[in-house]
């Protein structure tokens, strides 16, 4: 896309809208950055980051930017963000494991699969009910521990059910389905495990082509579950077969 105008309307939107939460227009602010290699603009954004709501936009900015052709500027940002994220932690213990959460999305993004793994096992066993669904980091140390070299959980996860059964009646357990063949390798699979996803639930296609923007915490299917299916052309015109809203900072703009 055109990121300079990208960066433009993210920028234009924080004063015209001063009474708005500013979360999308930092967000798109800082992946506009990220995809235009203006790295030290975007490392004094992610100094700037001192809630767990600026945690939560950043480390959407990074894994959208990493996925969409940013990766080596999201990669060298991500430490930066881990660090910050460990700050936060001390400073908010009631957000802990919201912030242990976004700390391990951000190592994938880092290529440190194997510590990312390490504090989804962890989240793992601190959950119980409610949030965050213990089925969904377990998924996501699946996805780590095989993007680490260890194929085996992935496997195991396979043969289950992926999710509650609100997960299974609404199709996200075949989004997970998806995540984890992509990452065992078996793309075509992957890819049919996506069409007959949007064959039955075809809000999916809105929700994929967004990636997951439109969540709120607990509920996101992180941007980087996608990244060994995003160069594949079926992939592309699974998404697109039908228009679907787009993400941009002006069109988010014009809504207000």
């Amino acid at each position: 896309g055109d990121h300079e105008r990208e960066l433009k309307a993210a920028r234009s939107a924080v004063s015209r809208y001063p009474t708005v939460d500013h979360f999308w227009f930092r967000l798109s602010e800082l992946e506009a950055l990220l995809q235009l290699g203006r790295v030290e603009e975007a490392s004094r954004r992610i100094t700037d980051v001192g809630s767990t709501t600026d945690l939560h936009w950043a480390t959407l900015a990074l894994e959208e930017a990493h996925l969409l052709g940013a990766r080596e500027e999201a990669r060298r940002m991500a430490p930066l963000l881990v660090q910050r994220a460990s700050e936060l932690a001390a400073a908010e213990p009631g957000e802990a494991t919201w912030i242990r959460h976004l700390r391990a999305r951000l190592l994938l993004v880092a290529g440190q699969p194997k510590e990312a793994r390490q504090l989804f096992s962890k989240l793992v066993e601190m959950a119980t009910t409610g949030k965050p669904r213990r089925w969904r980091l377990s998924n996501l140390e699946a996805i780590a521990a095989a993007e680490a070299g260890d194929p085996d959980p992935a496997r195991a996860a396979l043969s289950g059910d992926l999710g509650d059964d609100a997960a299974i009646q609404y199709g996200e357990a075949e989004v997970w389905r998806a995540a984890l063949l992509a990452r065992l390798g078996r793309k075509k699979a992957a890819l049919d495990a996506i069409e007959v996803l949007l064959a039955g639930h075809p809000t999916w296609r809105s929700r994929l082509s967004a990636f997951e923007r439109w969540s709120s915490r607990w509920n996101s299917v992180p941007a980087t579950l996608y990244v060994p299916l995003i160069d594949e052309p079926r992939f592309r015109r699974l998404l697109t077969a039908s228009p679907h809203p787009t993400s941009s900072a002006t069109a988010r703009a014009d809504r207000q």
